[in-house]
């Protein structure tokens, strides 16, 4: 059965990389018979520096542009409301560098319609619920508020192309365009050494837990594994192009953020800190019958008395040396797509 979760014509290679995608997918899918359309890729943007790269890439170098995305692209970005604010300027910048380079850019705000409404944005689900994200349980938000939004939208554009129009749910659209044109390419901006982050999101796109639609529907590509592209390569690139270095996209209340992240966070911007505090005291207070089992943002340790701990660790940290870590990494966590 040929798998709908792989892209072709990429060489896939990273340390502890599962052995059944060593090699190159092009010859992977050449013994599989599989033929690559590529009649639609969609570049999943989350307005940081890796998928930036690719927009730039994709905008200003035709040989890459015809390898990774050679039909149509669209630029698909969805907002979680809890940006950092240079990451909102960095993608009114983008929306004009797309109509300049005739790109098709989509940044998805709550009130298009893709979003639920309990995850119109991250704090929207707090206050609704008085809950908060903790490294302790299951991880939901980037799901609810960057990946369900991004494939309502897509299912509504299809539909708008003319791709089964009449029907009710995502199945329809997505199936109609892989019949008449291919699988749909889903380019992720993962990097050369997030091997386990590939693999992560490969497992589980061909899981049961995925929808049989996109399972059967999409396909995914890695264009920076393919370079050979680390973080660092992508920042010297960017710098080298003379066009906008954006800060890493994470939320500013990431429950993953490190020690370090949080001092920036409180130093930076001290009223999203208490916002956030108040609203694990509000967890913790509505699940207090939970006992040992009523747990914050990490752990048994309290947002405050973790953000102490860390200012103690770096008593005498510059401001320049914070932001000096914050551009050094991306995403908190190593989320699969």
């Amino acid at each position: 059965m040929t798998p709908a979760w792989l892209s072709p014509r990429e060489s896939i290679r990273w340390i502890n990389g599962p052995p059944y995608l060593r090699g190159t997918m092009e010859e992977l899918f050449a013994n599989m018979g599989f033929e690559d359309r590529g009649a639609l890729t969609v570049l999943s943007y989350g307005g940081g520096q890796d998928s930036t790269w690719l927009l730039y890439k994709f905008a200003l170098d035709a040989e890459f542009r015809a390898l990774h995305a050679p039909g149509r692209l669209l630029v698909v970005g969805s907002d979680t409301g809890d940006e950092h604010p240079e990451t909102i300027e960095h993608i009114e910048f983008i929306r004009e560098f797309c109509k300049v380079h005739d790109i098709e850019f989509y940044w998805l705000t709550p009130d298009m319609g893709f979003h639920s409404e309990a995850w119109a944005t991250l704090m929207t689900q707090y206050y609704r619920n008085n809950t908060v994200g903790s490294v302790m349980f299951s991880r939901t938000c980037t799901d609810n508020l960057k990946i369900q939004p991004m494939y309502r939208f897509l299912a509504h554009w299809l539909r708008n192309e003319g791709y089964a129009p009449e029907s009710k749910d995502a199945a329809g659209p997505f199936r109609a365009f892989a019949k008449q044109r291919g699988r749909v390419r889903m380019c992720l901006g993962f990097t050369v050494d997030e091997g386990k982050r590939v693999d992560k999101t490969l497992k589980r796109a061909a899981s049961a837990e995925t929808p049989a639609y996109r399972r059967d529907c999409i396909e995914f590509s890695f264009p920076l594994v393919a370079v050979g592209f680390d973080r660092d390569a992508v920042q010297k690139d960017i710098r080298a192009m003379n066009l906008p270095l954006p800060p890493p996209s994470n939320c500013l209340r990431c429950h993953f953020r490190s020690d370090l992240d949080l001092v920036w966070l409180h130093r930076n911007h001290p009223a999203k800190f208490e916002e956030w505090a108040e609203r694990e005291d509000a967890k913790l207070l509505r699940f207090a019958d939970k006992g040992e089992k009523n747990l914050g943002v990490y752990g048994k340790i309290r947002l405050r008395d973790k953000l102490a701990a860390a200012i103690s660790l770096y008593p005498a940290i510059t401001d320049a040396e914070l932001e000096a870590h914050r551009m050094s990494h991306g995403h908190c966590v190593a989320n699969a797509f």
